[in-house]
C-alpha cells in the first residue's frame, strides 16, 4: 500500500515539474531575446532608426489596438485564411478518402493531380488578379489552393497505410463499404490526417498574409504591415511582425488541444502529458 501511495506521489510530482518546464523554458527564452534585442538597440549595435526599442513598439501597438485597426486587421487575416482553409481541405479529405479506397477515382485524379500541385502558388496571382482583381476573393482561392494538395495526399497515404486485416475483418461482420470508410479507415488514418491540418491551417494564415502584402488592398495585418512600412513607421511594422508571429502560435496552440482532446484515443496522443 505504501509504496502505491510513494508511486502515486511520484508520478504527481514528476506530472508537476513537467508542467512547470514546459512553461519556464519557452519563457526564459523569450525573455533572452529581449534583454539581448535591447542590448543590441542600447549598445548601438544596430541603429534604433531600423531596430526600434521595445517600448516605442509597444506604444504603437498600443496605438493600432485602441483605434480598433489591429482588431479589424486580425479578424481580416483569420477570416481569409480559415475560410480558404475549409475551402481547401473539405474537398481534399473527401477525395482522399475516395482515392485511397477507388482505384478508378485515383487514375481520374492522378494526372491533374501531379499536374496541378507542381505550381506555385505565386505563380497563379497574376490571374487571380484577372478573374477577381485584389480582393478578398483572390486571396481565400490562393488559400484554398495551396492547402488542398498536400491535405489530399497526406489523407490519401493515411487510408492506403490502414492495416488490410482490420478492413478484412470488418468486411466479414458484413460491414458495408461506406460503414468501414467511416469507422475503420478514417480513425485508422486520423493521424495522418491530424498532421496534415495542424501543418496547413498555420500554412493557411501564412498564405493569407501574404497575398495581403502581395496584392495589396486589403485591411489585414500584411496590409497593415505594407502601409506601416510606405510611411517609415518602423515601430509599427515591428509590432505587425510581433503580433503575426502570436498570431501563428495561437493557432498552432488552439489546433493542438483540439487534436489532443478529439483524438485522446490515438496512439499519437499517447503519454503527451507525460
Amino acid at each position: 500500500m505504501g509504496s502505491t501511495v510513494s508511486r502515486a506521489r511520484q508520478h504527481r510530482q514528476h506530472h508537476y515539474w513537467s508542467s512547470i518546464r514546459r512553461v519556464a523554458i519557452p519563457a526564459l527564452a523569450v525573455v533572452a531575446f529581449l534583454v539581448i534585442y535591447q542590448f543590441a538597440v542600447a549598445g548601438v549595435i544596430v541603429s534604433e532608426t531600423f531596430l526600434p526599442r521595445i517600448p516605442a513598439i509597444g506604444s504603437a501597438l498600443a496605438q493600432s489596438a485602441g483605434s480598433g485597426a489591429l482588431l479589424r486587421g486580425l479578424i481580416s487575416t483569420l477570416v481569409i485564411a480559415l475560410g480558404g482553409f475549409a475551402l481547401g481541405a473539405i474537398p481534399a479529405l473527401v477525395l482522399g478518402l475516395l482515392s485511397g479506397r477507388n482505384a478508378y477515382v485515383y487514375n481520374g485524379l492522378l494526372f491533374g493531380v501531379d499536374f496541378l500541385r507542381t505550381l506555385p502558388t505565386i505563380a497563379l496571382i497574376p490571374l487571380v488578379v484577372i478573374m477577381w482583381g485584389p480582393t478578398d476573393t483572390s486571396r481565400v482561392f490562393l488559400v484554398a489552393f495551396t492547402v488542398f494538395w498536400p491535405i489530399y495526399l497526406q489523407t490519401l497515404y493515411g487510408v492506403r497505410d490502414v492495416n488490410p486485416v482490420a478492413i478484412e475483418t470488418a468486411r466479414s461482420y458484413g460491414m458495408s463499404s461506406s460503414a468501414i470508410l467511416l469507422r475503420v479507415v478514417f480513425p485508422s488514418a486520423a493521424g495522418y490526417i491530424a498532421t496534415a491540418l495542424r501543418i496547413f491551417v498555420v500554412v493557411s494564415v501564412l498564405v493569407s498574409i501574404s497575398s495581403e502584402l502581395i496584392l495589396g488592398g486589403g485591411i489585414g495585418l500584411g496590409g497593415m504591415l505594407s502601409g506601416y512600412a510606405q510611411v517609415g513607421n518602423y515601430p509599427a511594422v515591428y509590432g505587425m511582425v510581433l503580433v503575426m508571429g502570436m498570431t501563428g502560435y495561437l493557432v498552432v496552440f488552439v489546433i493542438g488541444q483540439l487534436e489532443r482532446r478529439l483524438l485522446f484515443w490515438h496512439e499519437s496522443q499517447r503519454g503527451q502529458e507525460d
